[in-house]
């Protein structure tokens, strides 16, 4: 995150008629509106790897997505995951009828910035949405992948840094998602 991009707390509807500038994304959290940092190079290696991988494995059953806006209806606010994946016809807000309500699964690349706000606030306010079965966090500097899933017996937790793991029914590989970022420069 970098910084409140409006100091009033707002609404997502507020949210939604606030002219803002076209070249940065903006996340609704707590009724502040946040801007978001320009992506790291690698950043946007893993985000393309990771819709490459999952367009590949789920052949066809579910869509991916990013970023793409996603709206929880519980708590008011507004998000925008670096992917989403849905399976359903999608659905959207009442208010200005673009942000998703119904996706399955939800993936964040982590970056310094964004790990503490990813892993906590997000994760609660995700939770929230019903469709939900998956929320995916991905580290940029190491394969380590965080993986939060729904249960019947509540959310469970699974880290994984080899291997394969499930979304959507679908096996997905780790050294897929990672191949090659080795290459692209880390840049603090």
């Amino acid at each position: 995150m970098s910084q409140v991009a409006h100091p009033f707390r707002t609404t997502f509807a507020e949210f939604c008629d606030m002219q803002l500038p076209g070249d940065t994304r903006y996340e609704l959290i707590d009724g502040q509106v946040i801007a978001m940092n320009q992506p790291s190079l690698r950043h946007g290696v893993l985000t393309a790897s990771l819709a490459h991988v999952l367009r590949t494995v789920l052949d066809g059953r579910c869509f991916v997505s990013g970023p793409v806006g996603v709206y929880c209806v519980a708590t008011d606010e507004g998000f925008g995951p670096d992917l989403v994946v849905f399976c359903d016809e999608p659905r959207f807000d009442d208010i200005r009828g673009r942000a998703l309500v119904n996706p399955r699964a939800i993936f964040e690349i982590l970056s310094p910035t964004t790990e503490r706000v990813d892993k906590r606030a997000k994760l609660r306010r995700y939770r929230t949405l019903e469709s939900l079965q998956e929320y995916v966090l991905i580290a940029q500097d190491e394969k380590y992948i965080e993986i939060y899933r729904r249960a019947r017996e509540g959310w469970i937790w699974q880290d994984v840094t080899s291997g394969t793991f499930e979304i959507c029914g679908a096996s997905v590989s780790i050294d897929a998602i990672y191949d090659r970022i080795d290459l692209v420069p880390r840049v603090s």
